[in-house]
C-alpha cells in the first residue's frame, strides 16, 4: 500500500484569504500526515502584521516538527505537547528577535488516528462537526463573552454580537499560557461526516446554521469548493478579518486499520538518529531529559517579561475599599480614594477574570472592587491583571501608622498616566513607568507639628527607604519608595534646611508660620532597578499647632 492511501478514508481542503479590511494575513493552516497521525491546524496570529503572521506560521510548522519528531501512545498527550512545543517557537523566536515580542497565535489541531479523530485547541479559533445535516461546535472558545456565557450572565445569542468578543484569555506566545484543551474522549467519525476547523474570521461573519447549510451541500460540491463558498460568504458579509477554513471530510466510515507502517519506520529512523547525536550509551532517557530541560529554561527566562506598577499608598482601615477597576473597551483604569479619583491608565483591554490577589482581602461587584477585611498583615498588597499577552502586577503599599493620612496622587497634568512598555534586555523584564516623560507625579501627606522657634519640624532620609521623622512621633513614616532629592522648596521666612549625609532637617525659625503651610521635596524615584527615573514631588503638608507658644 502506497504512504498517501494510508487515510485513504478522509480528504481535507482548506483555505486562508487575506478577508476585505486587513492588510496583511495573520492567519496560517496546515495538514500533513505523520507518525503521531494526520493532523490539521489552523492559527490565527496576532501582534501586527509581520508578529501576527511569524507567530502563527511558526506554530504551525512547529507542530508539525513535533507530531513527526517523537511518537505517543496517547494522541492526546501528542496533542498537548504539540502545541506547548509552538508556545515555545514563538517565545523563543521573539526573544531572539525584540521587534517581534508581543506577538501570539490561537490554535485548533485535528488528529486522525487508528480511525478515531481528537482534538486540542488554544484561543477562540473553533473546530465544528457536521453530521448528517446538523452542526455542533465542539471546542469552548478561550475568551472573555464564553466566560459570560458559562457564568450565566450571557446567551450564546449574545455573546456572537458582543463588543468584547474578541477578547481571548489563552493564547500561543504568551509566558504564562495555560494548558491547550485537548477533548478527553475520541470521536468515532461516520461517512459523510465534515470536521470544519476555521478562525474567527469565519465564525464572526457567517452564522453557524449557515456554515451547517454549505458544508451539507455534499451532493453538489467538492469539498475545496465549499471551503471556497464559506470564504466568499465572509467576505459577502464584510470580510472584517483574515478568514481560514479547513474541512477534513469521512468519505466512509472508516475501520481499524493495523498502525501504520511509516510509525514503525520513523521510528527507527528516530531511535538512530538519537543514537549518532548523543551516544550509545546515553539512550532515549538521557536526551529527553536533557533536550526538554533546555527548552524549559529558555521558556522560564521569557516569562518574566511582566510589567509591575506601583501604586500610590494607601492607609490601613477596616471593611474600606481600596481601589476599583474599571475594564473598559481598550483600557483598564485603576481609581483610588473616597473621591475616587484615577490614578492610572492602562492602554490594554485587561480581562476582569484574570485578577489574582492576597488572600487577606476581599473583591466584589465582578472582579472591580478590592476592599480591606478585618486584618492585614503585610506591609504592601499585591495584585495582578492580564490580557492574552502580559502580566501586570500592581503594588500598594499599605500604611497602618494612624498619624499618616492617605496620600493623595495627583499629576501636573490633567489627563491620566499612561502605561509605557520599557524592555530590559539584560533580564527581559518590563518595568512600567507611571508616568510618562515631562510629568510630574505628586505625593501629599499632611502631617501635625508642634510650633517652637528653632526646634527641628521634621528629618527626611532619602535612599532606597525613603522616609520621614516628624519630631514628636516614635516612629518614622515610610514612603516605601527609593527616592532621590534633586531640590526644597520651603519659605525660608518660617524654616531653616540643614543637609545632612543622608538628607536633611527642616527647623523653625523664629517667625511664626501661617497655619498650613507646605514643603516640596522635588526628586526621582526609581520603580526598579533596571527602570527610567519617574520625578516625583513628595509634598509635606504641615498643620502648624501652635498651642505650645
Amino acid at each position: 500500500m502506497k504512504e498517501e492511501n494510508i487515510y485513504n478514508y478522509c480528504h481535507i481542503a482548506g483555505r486562508t484569504d487575506i478577508g476585505c479590511k486587513r492588510q496583511a494575513n495573520e492567519d496560517s493552516m496546515g495538514n500533513f500526515e505523520t507518525i503521531n497521525g494526520l493532523a490539521a491546524v489552523v492559527c490565527d496570529g496576532m501582534g501586527g502584521h509581520v508578529g501576527g503572521a511569524t507567530a502563527s506560521r511558526l506554530a504551525v510548522e512547529a507542530i508539525h516538527g513535533f507530531l513527526d519528531g517523537q511518537y505517543y501512545e496517547d494522541p492526546r498527550e501528542a496533542i498537548g505537547e504539540a502545541i506547548d512545543a509552538a508556545n515555545k517557537a514563538i517565545l523563543h523566536q521573539a526573544m531572539i528577535q525584540p521587534e517581534l515580542q508581543g506577538m501570539g497565535s490561537t490554535c485548533v489541531l485535528l488528529l486522525v488516528r487508528d480511525s478515531k479523530v481528537y482534538i486540542g485547541h488554544v484561543g477562540d479559533s473553533r473546530v465544528y462537526l457536521i453530521r448528517n445535516r446538523c452542526i455542533k461546535q465542539l471546542t469552548k472558545d478561550h475568551s472573555y463573552v464564553q466566560m459570560l456565557v458559562d457564568m450565566g450572565q450571557l446567551t450564546n445569542e449574545q455573546a456572537e454580537h458582543h463588543p468584547r468578543k474578541n477578547e481571548i484569555t489563552n493564547a500561543l506566545g504568551i509566558a504564562n499560557m495555560k494548558p491547550a484543551t485537548v477533548l478527553p474522549d475520541a470521536i468515532l467519525p461516520e461517512a459523510g461526516d465534515c470536521f470544519l476547523l476555521c478562525s474567527d474570521g469565519l465564525s464572526g461573519m457567517i452564522s453557524d446554521r449557515e456554515i451547517e447549510r454549505i458544508v451539507s451541500r455534499q451532493s453538489e460540491m467538492g469539498s475545496q469548493e465549499r471551503v471556497d463558498y464559506l470564504v466568499q460568504r465572509a467576505r459577502d458579509n464584510g470580510g472584517l478579518d483574515n478568514i481560514t477554513v479547513e474541512i477534513v471530510e469521512f468519505s466512509i466510515t472508516p475501520g481499524s486499520p493495523s498502525k501504520p507502517q511509516r510509525r514503525k519506520i520513523g521510528m527507527i529512523i528516530l531511535t538512530v538518529i538519537l543514537l549518532i547525536c548523543i551516544g550509545a550509551s546515553g539512550g532515549y532517557y538521557f536526551w529527553n531529559k536533557h533536550f526538554k530541560s533546555e527548552s524549559i529554561t529558555i521558556y522560564k527566562s521569557f516569562m518574566r517579561r511582566d510589567t509591575i506598577i506601583m501604586l500610590p499608598e494607601i492607609k490601613f482601615q477596616k471593611g474600606e475599599d481600596i481601589l476599583e477597576i474599571n475594564y473598559k473597551q481598550g483600557h483598564t483604569e485603576i481609581l483610588m480614594g473616597k473621591e475616587k479619583e484615577k490614578v492610572i491608565e492602562i492602554n490594554r483591554a485587561l480581562s476582569s477574570d484574570s485578577l489574582k490577589y492576597d488572600e487577606d482581602i476581599d473583591v466584589a461587584y465582578g472582579n472591580r472592587l478590592l476592599v480591606f477585611r478585618q486584618e492585614f498583615k503585610n506591609e504592601q498588597l499585591r495584585f495582578s491583571l492580564a490580557d492574552s499577552v502580559k502580566i501586570f502586577k500592581f503594588v500598594v503599599p499599605v500604611v497602618k501608622d494612624m498619624t499618616l493620612t492617605q496620600p493623595k496622587q495627583t499629576h501636573q497634568e490633567s489627563t491620566p498616566s499612561v502605561v509605557n512598555d520599557v524592555s530590559n534586555t539584560a533580564n527581559g523584564s518590563i518595568v512600567a513607568i507611571v508616568a510618562a516623560t515631562g510629568k510630574v507625579d505628586s505625593l501629599t501627606y499632611r502631617v501635625d507639628a508642634q510650633f517652637v522657634p528653632k526646634r527641628k519640624a521634621f528629618s527626611f532620609i532619602e535612599g532606597e527607604n525613603a522616609c520621614f521623622l516628624v519630631e514628636g512621633q516614635s516612629q518614622p513614616s515610610k514612603l516605601n519608595r527609593h527616592f532621590q532629592i534633586t531640590d526644597i522648596e520651603y519659605d525660608a521666612t518660617y524654616f531653616k534646611k540643614t543637609k545632612k549625609e543622608t538628607g536633611f532637617d527642616i527647623s523653625f525659625t523664629e517667625k511664626e508660620p501661617p497655619k498650613k503651610i507646605d514643603i516640596v521635596i522635588k526628586g526621582k524615584e526609581k520603580e526598579g532597578e533596571n527602570s527610567t527615573d519617574v520625578l516625583l514631588n513628595i509634598i509635606i503638608s504641615l498643620n502648624i499647632n501652635k498651642e505650645g507658644k
